[in-house]
């Protein structure tokens, strides 16, 4: 059943994100060939028309501030779709229908956050292609001069000696990092708004007041965490006896310092995420409080 939930919602979220990435990937294209034009025109030949010149100048002022627009908000309006979405299908008048259906209310919960986890990550990837494609426009023939002589075994050593993980494991740990953050983000909306919609009054306000305060929680034990690595940190430099000694050792500290920093925030996105999933979870099998 959870199957028919997924396949029910992305068909539902599927033609809004769809029209968002046209526009970001049309956004781009009009960026890479009239604003990086106006902006970097050494590279370009000029024209001679000077009405073209003035239509190619506006075209390109017209795609920055559309480019620069369209890479704030892209994720910030994915992770808003999203959270809306779940508000309105778990807890407003829709919710009538949701929890109507022959299923689990965990199913309920469970396929609205993966199908947001799933967008939410795809929205990061195209960002990524759209900032990529407009270094590629800044300066192609630098891109493929440096494609052409990359080494893979070059970057695997700078990435061992860098974070102490060969590139492989290093890239499933950053995808790690990088699931557990969007499924905290999310979750902590969701919980807010799951015990938000518990008030008899002003619903919204109270999910507000929850999410400032989970997020001023989250921020209080990842500072309590990055308090005491630099403490850890300053106590193993300060065990060398010699500048030379820290010196030989610093490559080991700034790896060590990276990993314990990276499973840290690994750990504090998971057990926060772990909590909110356990309200929302308690709340849409006992405590659904329609509007």
């Amino acid at each position: 059943m959870l199957g028919k939930l997924l396949k029910n919602e992305f068909k539902t979220t599927y033609k809004t994100m769809l029209v968002i990435y046209i526009v970001t990937i049309v956004t781009t294209l009009g960026f890479c060939l009239f604003g990086v034009r106006q902006f970097y025109s050494y590279s370009w030949n000029t024209p001679a028309n000077e009405t073209l010149r003035r239509i190619l100048g506006v075209l390109g002022v017209t795609f920055t501030i559309a480019y620069m627009i369209i890479v704030i908000a892209l994720v910030i309006l994915t992770y808003v779709l999203m959270c809306e979405r779940f508000y309105k299908s778990m807890y407003s008048e829709q919710g009538y229908l949701t929890h109507t259906l022959p299923v689990s209310p965990l199913s309920n919960l469970n396929a609205r956050l993966i199908t947001s986890v799933v967008w939410l990550f795809v929205s990061g990837i195209i960002l990524c292609i759209s900032i990529l494609l407009i270094g590629i426009s800044i300066s192609p023939q630098e891109f493929w001069e440096d494609l052409r002589s990359f080494s893979y075994s070059v970057l695997d050593a700078d990435c061992v000696y860098s974070t102490g993980y060969h590139f492989p494991v290093f890239a499933l740990i950053l995808l790690l990092l990088i699931l557990a953050a969007c499924a905290n983000a999310l979750l902590l909306v969701f919980a807010a708004l799951s015990l938000g919609q518990l008030a008899n009054l002003h619903k919204l306000r109270a999910a507000i007041g929850f999410g400032v305060a989970f997020a001023f929680l989250e921020q209080f034990a990842a500072t309590m965490v990055m308090v005491h690595i630099v403490y850890k940190v300053v106590d193993m430099f300060s065990s060398y006896d010699t500048t030379r000694s820290m010196i030989e050792h610093s490559g080991h500290l700034m790896r060590v310092s990276f990993q314990t920093t990276l499973w840290s925030m690994i750990c504090i996105f998971a057990v926060f995420a772990a909590v909110y999933y356990a309200l929302c979870a308690v709340i849409v099998k006992k405590h659904v409080n329609l509007e």
